[in-house]
């Protein structure tokens, strides 16, 4: 392999050729990886309780099937899918995946987390992409949005899927570098959201869209990827 290539050893089930394209941002040993392909859904529907959460072959960025998100047609309803990753080795974390804003009516919200349990600290990552601002941003330690880019430009309504990953640095509880499509942006100067909390040391994953105003929204997301940077 070549130097600097991702180290694909806990991927020996899978063709390397066929998988490194989805990457956007090819680095890092890969701690968790979901294609949606198998019948085994590794998400939880946490949302409200008329939102869809499944698995689903209507489109799909690789291969066959994709996880879809839908609201219902109700103001500040959420779609919410979240699964639980065990504690990686390392505190540089990345998480990417793709995203297919299929029928977005443009006045919602998708919000990507990751909270880091240590077993005595909670450290809280959060970035946002506003479909009614056309904004993307992340949650600063003060728990407030900060506008990482203004005027992002997002495809709906189509099959085209967005590039999307976000680099953290859990042991100097800072953002590092997001990426959305091919622009990377700048985040080391913005620290994330710390509290105390004696939950058991995990990683836990969300995908969440928002609705601002009574209009359902369907996302699909595919080829979900935490990295060991």
């Amino acid at each position: 392999m070549a130097t600097g290539a991702p180290d694909w050893q806990g991927l020996q089930w899978k063709v390397e050729a066929t998988q490194r394209p989805s990457l956007i941002y090819p680095s890092g040993k890969i701690i968790f990886y979901d294609d949606f392909e198998s019948a085994n859904f590794k998400w939880t529907k946490v949302g409200h309780a008329n939102s869809e959460t499944e698995l689903s072959t209507v489109v799909a960025f690789a291969g066959t099937a994709s996880m879809k998100l839908k609201t219902p047609a109700i103001a500040g309803a959420t779609a919410v899918a979240r699964t639980l990753v065990a504690l990686p080795p390392s505190n540089k974390v990345g998480i990417e995946e793709k995203i297919n804003f299929r029928s977005s009516p443009g006045t919602e919200n998708f919000v990507i987390q990751m909270i880091h349990y240590t077993g005595t600290i909670r450290h809280t990552v959060t970035a946002k992409i506003d479909l009614t601002a056309n904004t993307l941003s992340v949650i600063n330690s003060l728990g407030e949005y900060q506008i990482v880019e203004s005027g992002i430009s997002i495809s709906r309504g189509v099959r085209i899927f967005h590039s999307f990953k976000l680099i953290v640095d859990f042991a100097k509880d800072v953002y590092v570098t997001v990426f959305l499509d091919e622009t990377a942006y700048d985040l080391s100067e913005i620290s994330i959201q710390t509290a105390a909390d004696a939950t058991a040391e995990n990683i836990r994953v969300q995908n969440a869209i928002t609705n601002v105003v009574a209009l359902a929204a369907t996302y699909y997301v595919d080829d979900v990827v935490l990295t060991e940077e």
